[in-house]
């Protein structure tokens, strides 16, 4: 026998192999799906539950508070906020009540 014989004969055999396992392997969807078991059965129903529970979130109740329409002019606080944006930059609001300003100028 030839090594060119022998090489077709492989491939022959090979071909005839294949067949076999993907007429196996591509049995209809549903037979296949239906023979296999469910996560219940396989985890049992507990582990599925808590396996549902897990990524689930409750719902929290918050109160409603009514979205005012309007930014009021001041709140009638004297407060100065300063914030850092970087070493080179700082951000700043105030707000000063008419009744500190009238004491600071009482002072000058």
């Amino acid at each position: 026998m030839t090594v060119a014989r022998r090489k077709k004969m492989k491939i022959k055999k090979t071909r005839r192999i294949s067949s076999k396992i993907v007429k196996r392997i591509s049995r209809p969807r549903k037979k296949i799906l239906a023979s296999m078991p469910t996560k219940e059965e396989v985890f049992g129903t507990q582990q599925v539950m808590i396996e549902k529970a897990k990524f689930s979130h409750a719902e929290i109740a918050r109160p409603y508070r009514p979205i005012p329409q309007d930014l009021p002019a001041g709140y009638g606080e004297d407060k100065i906020i300063l914030q850092v944006r970087d070493p080179w930059w700082i951000y700043a609001y105030w707000e000063v009540t008419s009744g500190a300003l009238d004491k600071l100028r009482g002072r000058l």
